[in-house]
């Protein structure tokens, strides 16, 4: 049986753009009062709407301190799971997709798998931080 915390699926309230909102939300998962919290990114290009739930690209997950779109984001650092050489330096060269309805989006759980390095990434969050687990 699911506790109350496992039923919370932090997508809801993530299908925005600059254009339109439907909650200008963000799927966090963190620790209450927590000095950071984590989100998987799926857009480099669209400034602080990086997450679209519909969209079937994992860029990795980038740690945020976003309050808001509006508001925009600072001290970020996206943490992107490969498990090959670097040929380009940029994102574009480095994203992989997943299966959004495969991927679990709690507020105290994360876990994505990366279809493109065969990676899954699971992190819990801690106070300052998280912890992950990258399994093959």
């Amino acid at each position: 049986m699911k506790t109350i915390l496992e039923t919370i699926d932090t997508r809801y309230g993530t299908d925005n753009s600059h254009s339109f909102s439907h909650g200008n939300t963000l799927p966090y998962t963190g620790a209450p009062f927590g000095m950071n919290y984590f989100v998987p990114q799926s857009s480099h290009t669209d400034g602080s709407w990086f997450f679209q739930p519909d969209l079937p690209i994992f860029q990795g997950i980038r740690l945020t301190h976003q309050p808001s779109p509006w508001i925009g984001d600072f001290s970020w650092l996206l943490l992107t799971p490969i498990t090959e050489k670097i040929s380009k330096p940029d994102i574009y060269h480095r994203q992989s997709s997943y299966r959004p309805d495969e991927s679990i989006f709690q507020p105290h759980y994360l876990k994505i798998h990366s279809n493109r390095y065969q990676v899954s990434t699971e992190l819990t969050p801690t106070t300052y931080g998280s912890c992950f687990r990258l399994t093959s």
